[in-house]
């Protein structure tokens, strides 16, 4: 039996998923989507959910990867010593930095590059906690997350979707767009 290459195989989901080819790049999905997803966050509970969760405390330096409007970042900015987002779209980048101004939070640096582009130790110094909350979207998992890693004094935090797709798609998506549905991985 031959070994996987498991960056390999998720290249080839991310490339080949449906809702990539849907949306084009990333970036401008986000673009798009940005003012909406950040009326959206504001009322679901699930940064509050998952901070406890985590291993932080008043002395910690978190780093935020796809921070999006700040949905972990600013609330995690009143509880460790320094945040540092990192946000790819323009129009994200915009609605984070206007939440941290109206937060009136003084220790988040925003950077508005993607991660692929992040050069360690250049642009980042290392953080004591390192997060991604469902912004892999990135061809090369493996070295985006060795790069996590290298910039992780104590902890690296992915979140992401997993298990079955929204079965919704599964049925929806050929009547809409007369093509299987192909998922990203998980």
């Amino acid at each position: 039996m031959s070994a996987i290459d498991w960056n390999m195989a998720w290249k080839d989901m991310m490339k080949n998923a449906s809702m990539r080819e849907r949306r084009g790049g990333m970036d401008e999905f986000w673009d798009r989507m940005a003012k909406r997803y950040n009326e959206s966050v504001k009322h679901t509970d699930r940064a509050e959910r998952i901070i406890p969760k985590l291993n932080i405390d008043f002395n910690c330096t978190v780093l935020d990867i796809g921070s999006g409007p700040g949905t972990f970042a600013v609330p995690l900015a009143k509880m460790v010593k320094q945040v540092t987002a990192v946000e790819p779209s323009a129009e994200m980048f915009s609605c984070l930095k206007r939440n941290v101004q109206e937060a009136n939070i003084k220790n988040i640096t925003c950077i508005n590059k993607k991660w692929e582009d992040v050069v360690p130790f250049d642009d980042l110094v290392k953080h004591d906690v390192v997060m991604a909350s469902h912004s892999l979207d990135m061809l090369n998992i493996a070295e985006m997350i060795s790069k996590m890693n290298l910039l992780a004094n104590r902890s690296v935090y992915l979140f992401t979707f997993a298990g079955k797709s929204i079965s919704y798609y599964d049925k929806l998506w050929p009547l809409l767009y007369g093509q299987e549905y192909r998922k990203a991985p998980d």
